[in-house]
């Protein structure tokens, strides 16, 4: 081989190679651009999902508190046995009943941060850090209109729920 021959061919030989760092630099950019967007696509649904399920959550504590309260009410609605009181300063909704002649309450009150239920005699008043912990909430308001009970409770994000419950003893004796 002759000098000329040998020298075109190492320039060819330097020529390829800077081209192929050309194309490894092309690859590596279009790799890391599509990484970038994976990534971001990833961070973007995690924060979707979050936001859906705190939603989620806030939508079963409203459900949950309209509903426990209907139900706790439902269940002893008979003349006389549901009354509005006062425990430590905020309001409760004591149900009461009778239980082989012995006469039991079941107080729901908001106290520590918690919406509780206390279940005893009805000659005990509960201590208010005492009752069965329910759901998370702040403070019940409670009012009694002749044969409705409007219950305001707000929970412990900030969201108010307001439950309203007919009675339908009606103030006469269920049979």
């Amino acid at each position: 081989m002759n000098r000329k021959t040998v020298k075109g061919m190492e320039r060819n030989k330097r020529n390829n190679q800077g081209e192929s760092y050309m194309a490894s630099a092309g690859v590596m950019m279009a790799f890391l651009i599509f990484a970038f967007c994976a990534v971001s696509m990833l961070l973007y649904s995690a924060a979707f999902c979050q936001n859906i399920s705190q939603r989620g959550d806030q939508a079963w504590e409203r459900r949950t508190c309209g509903q426990y309260l209907e139900w706790k009410v439902q269940q002893m609605d008979e003349a006389g046995c549901i009354t509005a009181e006062t425990l430590d300063g905020g309001d409760a909704l004591v149900l009461t009943e009778s239980i082989e002649g012995v006469s039991y309450s079941t107080w729901i009150y908001c106290s520590g941060g918690w919406m509780r239920e206390y279940f005893a005699e009805s000659a005990s008043t509960p201590d208010p850090c005492a009752g069965t912990e329910i759901l998370e909430a702040d403070q019940m308001q409670i009012a009694q209109d002749g044969d409705l009970v409007s219950v305001k409770t707000k929970l412990s994000d900030g969201t108010q729920i307001c439950t309203e419950i007919c009675i339908r003893s009606g103030g006469e004796e269920r049979k």
